[in-house]
């Protein structure tokens, strides 16, 4: 199997969530790669022609990925204040995305945001007018928020712009209440993105400055407006010169991006002061509170630091290059390579323990084996050791790996020789699924309810894939889901090696 095997199947199920998921009635993507996409990769698949695959592989690339990386990109730029840079982006996303003139109104106002904060409010004035003019007002909150208008967010149907504008005007019990509205029984994961971006004011002006510092760290927003929420946080507590202190130092940053700048100043000008909440606010509060520390003890660390998985995954890639270094013709000879290399085969008669038992977890025998499994590692290890810690997630991925070998030996088909990650997988997934549902400070939580239906999504893929797929075994998959959730619980319970949130 090669990469573009696997490849065509992606190009096809991208092209068909584009297809089916729908924003604001519109496809979450460009409607004309996601056809070409599907249509590529099924008459790939029926005729057994690459071409097809390599035009659905291509449409996937340029209509569906190479957007979505440019508006990441541009709101990534956005977020650290460089407005430029981000309407530069957006306005390669919409020549990449003609049919979304969305994208063409965010690169708009940027723009105008890039002008006001260079002292020049005629232009960001001059859109508003004409987002009024022509009902274009899917991005008024934003614009207003811009040009500081608070009064006129108070009647805006989006409710996280509803409960900045009430805590910004002093009302901050009233914009707590208001915030009460995005936290219904279930959440999904775009639910709760949504819930943190809103909750970030409603926290930090009612003085939570433990709460605003960990989902500042969630929404992954730049030093320099981690420390702006810090010090209203911190001024909102009753500590009013330490935040103008700390705002001062930041003021004083030679590069501070103009955004930023602006919204120091601001600060300074009307410091928030401690409010008293009622009956009501204290319970949002109270809840949205305990969303954040379990979003805290789930956060997804940058792979870069994630060094336990990026160390496995090269681990994959040296075990994959020894099995293509002997070259294998035909299956006879490949299943030999991987017995000799270390793959784990059930034989006839008692066993003894091998160092195969481990060596197993390090051998693919595809391509589609190697980047499913490395796929699977790079998805949940940066989380698992974020809430683990590096020792931990070290822990659970030997226990797993030798559970999956144990289950292999005594219940596997007898002289099928198995390979692969997937048991280490599973048993990161399965500790993953102790972490939300066990942890002290996730149980019970809406985040950890999500995370349950997102682990279960991935293990059933993860299942399917394995069923179809030579040289691995269901014992071993489950003796690693079981193993890994075993293990990740005697660290938290017996070992006490859970890490605290951030």
């Amino acid at each position: 199997m090669t990469p573009l095997d696997l490849l065509g199947p992606t190009a096809f199920f991208a092209g068909l969530a584009t297809l089916i998921v729908r924003r604001r009635g519109q496809p979450a993507g460009s409607p004309l790669a996601a056809v070409i996409a599907v249509a590529g990769a099924i008459l790939g698949d029926l005729t057994d022609r690459p071409a097809f695959t390599v035009v659905a592989v291509a449409a996937f690339a340029l209509g569906l990925a190479l957007p979505a990386a440019l508006i990441a990109r541009a709101r990534h730029q956005a977020a650290a204040g460089h407005l430029a840079a981000a309407a530069r982006w957006m306005g390669w996303a919409a020549r990449a995305r003609p049919g979304a003139p969305h994208l063409r109104q965010w690169q708009a106002l940027w723009r105008a945001a890039q002008a006001w904060y260079a002292g020049d409010p005629a232009p960001a004035e001059a859109l508003r007018a004409e987002w009024v003019a022509t009902d274009q007002g899917a991005l008024l909150p934003g614009l207003d928020a811009l040009l500081r208008r608070w009064d006129r967010l108070l009647t805006s149907p989006a409710v996280d712009a509803q409960a900045r504008a009430l805590c910004e005007l002093g009302q901050v019990d009233a914009g707590v209440e208001v915030l009460g509205r995005l936290l219904p029984p279930r959440l999904t994961w775009l639910g709760i993105r949504r819930l943190r971006g809103a909750a970030l004011a409603p926290v930090a002006f009612a003085g939570r400055r433990r709460a605003t510092e960990r989902l500042t760290r969630l929404l992954r927003l730049s030093p320099p407006v981690r420390a702006l929420w810090a010090a209203t946080a911190q001024a909102a507590a009753g500590d009013a010169e330490g935040a103008r202190a700390a705002l001062g130092a930041l003021e004083a940053e030679p590069r501070l991006p103009r955004p930023v700048r602006a919204a120091v100043a601001a600060r300074m000008h009307a410091l928030p002061t401690p409010v008293t909440l009622g009956p009501g606010a204290q319970a949002v509060l109270q809840s949205l509170e305990a969303e954040i520390t379990a979003g805290a003890v789930l956060a997804r660390a940058p792979l870069r630091r994630a060094w336990l998985t990026a160390l496995l995954l090269a681990t994959f890639a040296v075990g994959f290059g020894a099995l293509l270094l002997r070259q294998p013709a035909d299956d006879w000879a490949l299943t030999r390579a991987l017995y000799d290399l270390g793959g784990l085969a059930r034989l006839p008669g008692p066993w003894t323990p091998s160092w195969r038992l481990l060596s197993y977890g390090w051998l693919h025998a595809s391509w589609a084996h190697l980047a499913v499994n490395g796929l699977m590692v790079a998805v949940a290890g940066p989380t698992l050791e974020a809430g683990l810690g590096r020792l931990g997630a070290a822990w659970v991925w030997g226990v797993a790996v030798l559970g999956g070998g144990l289950a292999i030996l005594t219940f596997g088909a007898v002289g099928a020789t198995t390979v692969g990650a997937s048991g280490g997988a599973m048993g990161w997934l399965g500790a993953l699924a102790v972490l939300a549902v066990a942890h002290p400070q996730t149980r019970g939580t809406r985040t950890a309810r999500a995370a349950g239906r997102l682990l279960a999504l991935l293990l059933a893929l993860q299942v399917l894939f394995d069923l179809v797929t030579p040289y691995t075994s269901s014992a071993g998959h489950l003796g690693g889901l079981a193993a890994g959730a075993l293990a990740a619980w005697a660290w938290l319970r017996v070992l006490r090696g859970g890490r605290a949130p951030m």
